[in-house]
């Protein structure tokens, strides 16, 4: 059926990354009417990785080619120091979906939302103003776009803005953070003629963890996640390298010198206490932000993202039932998550009265006796 412009959608995804993308082209597989709208996040994501295993997401999605795009670059190993004193590499070679991959992650969404475009759906610039609820049961979205105010109606919402939650939180949902910590990035340039091949470096240290992989020819990242009031002064970052053996050794053997300013990310672990609400439901980072130490949170943003639009879409055409589940789904999900990391960092003994290290342990404790 045909929309009129003065219709409300069927659905209006709020947030254009990948799980608000993935939730819109979910919608529109249904035939209901979609746009996903929001302003693209443009502070940098060097260094994301997509598993291969994320093939089968990846075809759902009708994208399955872009996992070997040579827009991407292919990661061949993991290195970790973790733990224990000595280093452990895998090589993508056991793995069964082949190479993992290292995004270029402003291409991929351009994919992404070129793909939803191809199947009917809009894709609407602005940044999120207000939410309301209407007279008529509808809900109300104002965007504040480069022409100015905008506003428009939908049957229901979808919530992809990120940690802040920001349509949930406006329309009754709670957010529960577990743990509160900061990601600092820093760009590396390598001489000319350099290969920097395609391995990635995790390695833990006494103010939190490292992780290093190469983003372009001839650049890399670093990336420390620390807790926030270790990231508040600027040597928190040179300090975990001073400390660093083998993502040292890495920067030693490439002769990688810093190139340009630190980037900053929240990369707090939480979850809304409940993702899906009156005519909302919320995807990715909004529903459930994981601890990159997991690996897995661009993988669970696009499942989120699928599975979420497909549940609200269903709830509108007379299945609200599935929301239901998809709420139970990310619960789970958090649970799974938060016994998974538990265990990783209790892997970790080295630095006993380091606070970074104590708060997780003592969580770890506490989550075993509840």
């Amino acid at each position: 059926m045909q929309r009129i412009e003065a219709d409300p959608w069927d659905v209006l995804v709020v947030g254009r990354g990948p799980a608000g993308l993935a939730a819109a082209i979910a919608v529109r597989g249904t035939g209901l009417s979609v746009a996903a709208a929001g302003s693209i996040d443009r502070s940098p994501r060097w260094g994301e990785t997509l598993s291969a295993s994320c093939l089968p997401l990846l075809s759902k999605l009708g994208i399955a080619d872009e996992l070997r795009s040579a827009k991407h670059l292919s990661q061949t190993a993991v290195r970790s120091r973790w733990g224990l004193s000595e280093t452990d590499e895998r090589s993508s070679m056991f793995y069964p979906y082949g190479e993992n991959v290292i995004l270029d992650r402003a291409s991929f969404e351009r994919r992404l939302e070129n793909k939803l475009k191809d199947e009917g759906g809009i894709v609407i610039e602005g940044r999120l103003h207000n939410v309301t609820r209407t007279s008529k049961g509808e809900l109300a979205v104002t965007l504040q776009s480069p022409s100015g105010i905008q506003n428009y109606r939908a049957r229901a919402l979808v919530d992809a803005t990120g940690i802040g939650a920001h349509v949930a939180r406006r329309l009754g949902g709670m957010r529960v953070t577990n743990i509160r910590q900061v990601a600092i990035g820093a760009c590396f340039e390598a001489p000319p003629g350099t290969d920097l091949l395609a391995t990635a470096v995790i390695e833990s240290v006494p103010g939190g963890w490292l992780f290093a992989v190469p983003v372009a020819t001839g650049r890399a990242v670093i990336w420390l996640v620390c807790d926030p009031a270790a990231a508040a002064g600027n040597d928190a970052h040179r300090s975990a390298l001073g400390a660093s053996q083998e993502v040292a050794q890495w920067l030693a053997k490439l002769k990688l010198r810093p190139s340009g300013e630190q980037v900053r990310r929240n990369a707090s672990v939480g979850n809304l206490a409940r993702a899906v609400g009156d005519g909302w439901l919320a995807v990715g980072d909004a529903a459930i932000s994981l601890d990159p130490l997991s690996s897995s949170g661009l993988t669970l943003a696009m499942l989120s993202g699928l599975h979420g639009g497909s549940a609200i879409a269903c709830s509108l055409l007379g299945h609200p039932d599935q929301t239901a589940t998809y709420a139970r789904l990310i619960l789970d999900a958090a649970e799974r998550h938060a016994a998974l990391c538990q265990d990783l960092y209790r892997a970790e003994q080295r630095w006993p009265a380091a606070d970074f290290w104590v708060s997780r342990r003592e969580r770890s404790l506490h989550a075993n006796h509840l």
